[in-house]
Formats: structure tokens, C-alpha cells, sequence
């Protein structure tokens, strides 16, 4: 179980399979099994590490998980955005680089009251064992 579904998250961002570059997802079942393997748990990662603090689906707060939601549509956006070029239109005759951070300044006033204080160690599979060379 996943902090969200990707029900939620393709319903929360508007898009469907058809707005992907053809070929990209057959129908919307690929598309959800691409959120549900990909999308989402990129996106728990995302805002853990921003956190600094790594909860279960059943401990993350209602907060964080409202956050993973919406960094998840916003990678789907992004992915459209890379379709569409690098730049918008803004206005008439401005032309400006489109943002590509799915942690924008809405998602981090979310989590601010979630970010850990103090020193952060993320675990990782590697062992000491691997690195002995290199602390001689």
C-alpha cells in the first residue's frame, strides 16, 4: 500500500493516457500501472528525503500524504511539459523556461511542519564493507 492510488493521482492531475506522447501508454490501465511502479513511489522518496523522515503508508501524516499527491500530478505535468518543448508563452510576449520541480514552494509550505530537524541518515543496501578501500 502506497501513500495514495493512481486513481487519485491521474483524477488529482487532469490527465488521461491520450494526453501522453503516442505510444507512450496503451490505455489508461498502463498508465496507472506506470504511477502505481513509478510515479508514486518516486514521489514518497521525493518528499521523505525533503522531510527528512521516512514513514510507513499507515504512520505518514494526512499532510504528508496530500503532498505526495500533488508531487505525483505534478511529475505527470512535467512529463507532459517535456512533450510540449521547454518553454511557455506568458502573457503576449513573454517567453519563460516552464518549472520542472515537482517540490514547488506550495508542495514545501505543506511539509513544513513536517521537516525533521537535525542530522538525517538515510538507509541505504550498501554495506561499509564496499567502501573499505576507499578509508584505507
Amino acid at each position: 500500500m502506497a501513500f495514495t492510488t493512481a486513481a487519485v493521482v491521474r483524477n488529482l492531475a487532469q490527465v488521461t493516457y491520450t494526453d501522453f506522447k503516442t505510444g507512450t501508454f496503451a490505455d489508461n490501465d498502463a498508465l496507472d500501472a506506470f504511477l502505481t511502479s513509478t510515479i508514486i513511489p518516486d514521489a514518497e522518496d521525493i518528499v521523505q528525503d525533503y522531510c527528512r523522515t521516512t514513514w510507513t503508508d499507515s504512520t505518514a501524516p494526512d499532510g504528508v500524504k496530500v503532498a505526495t499527491k500533488q508531487v505525483a500530478s505534478n511529475m505527470l505535468h512535467i512529463m507532459i511539459l517535456n512533450k510540449q518543448g521547454p518553454t511557455v508563452n506568458v502573457g503576449d510576449y513573454k517567453v519563460e523556461f516552464a518549472d520542472r520541480n515537482p517540490l514547488s514552494d506550495a508542495v514545501k509550505d505543506l511539509l513544513a511542519k513536517h521537516v525533521a530537524q537535525g542530522k538525517y541518515v538515510k538507509v541505504t543496501e550498501s554495506q561499509t564493507d564496499e567502501y573499505e578501500d576507499q578509508w584505507g
